[in-house]
This record gives structure tokens, sequence and C-alpha cells, in this order.
């Protein structure tokens, strides 16, 4: 990894932090969830005897009928990796500082961009990727900002959370990977989630001590997810990707803080 910090004299209370990383894993022991056990069956054996599917006729003893996964076959249990490859740049911003004697600014400021993230999961062949970069659950872009605004004892805050865009099947499907073309085109009719953005705004008032001591009760009031953003496309927000997503709509909150 290689990092650097700005603090330019310029702009005091403002720190720029920039790091680049590459990380390449050998060798590694996982445990998978379970919709990648599913998925990577169709790339590999080990990951096939992890799950039964009902082969009788009729309905499973859980109902399920021929071709399904039976309720409670699945085991997710630790497994050994070929290796696992992640590359990307980590951003974060700070500009903290009080711009009058009773107005002081906080903002903070969060990015990532991945360049690549990828498995690969068969010790036997150990070039074999399977591609989780921009599958759901791993946008390439991702991003958070807060900002406090102080006049006195009171405190407005505004919150933005962005999801870039992530594929809705495997990227194999779509895509050539390993040498091979992409092995079903035409699985989706939709290609990908959209990307999201989330708002949340907050007041806060601060009650007896002063508000550098910020000591005494502090009383707050907000709204996370103020537009009502549902997760895309009819997803859950609960699985093991979509829950990247707020499972909530718009929820209002408010109450007391109590600091000595």
């Amino acid at each position: 990894t290689v990092g650097a910090v700005v603090t330019p004299r310029f702009l005091p209370g403002f720190d720029l932090t920039v790091d680049y990383f590459d990380i390449d894993v050998s060798n590694v022991i996982t445990a998978a969830s379970a919709q990648q056990i599913v998925d990577l069956c169709y790339d590999n054996r080990q990951f096939c005897d992890l799950f039964q599917r009902y082969t009788g006729s009729g309905l499973g003893p859980n109902g399920e009928v021929p071709g399904q996964i039976i309720q409670g076959s699945l085991l997710q249990s630790s497994l050994n990796f070929a290796s696992l490859k992640r590359r990307g740049i980590d951003v974060q911003v700070n500009y903290n500082r009080r711009l009058t004697e009773d107005l002081r600014v906080n903002l903070r400021g969060y990015y990532t961009h991945q360049i690549r993230n990828s498995n690969f999961t068969d010790p036997t062949r150990p070039d074999f990727e399977t591609r989780v970069l921009n599958q759901l659950g791993d946008p390439k872009d991702e991003f958070t900002l807060n900002a406090d605004f102080t006049v006195g004892k009171l405190t407005a805050g505004y919150g933005l959370h962005y999801i870039g865009p992530m594929l809705t099947t495997a990227y194999a499907n779509l895509y050539p990977i390993n040498g091979n073309p992409p092995l079903n085109e035409d699985v989706i009719s939709i290609r990908k989630y959209p990307d999201v953005f989330y708002h949340n705004v907050r007041l806060s008032l601060q009650l007896g001590a002063t508000t550098e001591e910020r000591k005494g009760f502090e009383w707050f009031v907000g709204i996370d997810n103020v537009g009502n953003r549902k997760p895309p496309l009819g997803s859950t927000g609960t699985g093991a990707g979509s829950a990247i997503y707020e499972v909530l709509g718009r929820s209002f909150f408010t109450g007391v803080r109590a600091t000595f």
C-alpha cells in the first residue's frame, strides 16, 4: 500500500488522505456466504458438495420441487481458496474549523474506488478468476459525506451516502473471462442495479453547559433516508449482497443524550 496526507497551510483545518492498496493473499482459508456457494458451484466442484438438491419425484421433505436445494442441507464451512486479489483507492477528506466566533464547520468525506476485486477459488486451477468487483454488495464506487454546522449551541447536520451501480447477475454471464465468452447474456433483462443516493438530516441542541465542554444534556432529532429510497429492483436489503442497501424507508428519530 502507498499513502499520502496533504494538510495545506493556506487552508487551516483541512486534511486529505489518499491510500492506494494492492493486496494479494495466497492460500486463503475462509467461509463463503450461502449465495457465493451456490454461484461458485457453477465453476467448482468443491462448492457443489456443500449443498444437496432434491432429485426425487414429487415434492421433497420440505416441499422442494425437483432440482431445488433441500432446506437445511447447505453447509457453510471454511474452505481453501487459491488466492484473493484486491486493488483500489481510498480517499478521506476532513475540514474542521471555526469560521467566526459563533460558527463552526465540520466536514468529513470518505470515498472508495475499487479497481480489482477477484477470488481465485480453486487451488487446482489457481488462475481461474471469479470476479467479485461490481457484483451485488461490492460496488466499484461508494462514498459518504457528513457535514455539521454549529452556531452557538445549535448544530445542523447533513449526511449523504452514494452506492454505485452493480450487476444483477454473475459477471461471467455477461462478459468474457478466463478465456471464455459470456456464459448467458440473455439470463436477465436488466443488467445493473442503478446507483443509489441516501440523504439524512439532523438537528441537535446543547442544553446546560457550554458548547466547547459538550457536557450536560443534548436534544437531537433527525430524518434518515429523507427520499424514502427503497432497495432497487425488488431486492430485500437483507441478503448477503443486497444488505448494502438501506432496509428501511424514511425514518424519524429523536432523543436526549446526557454527558457528565
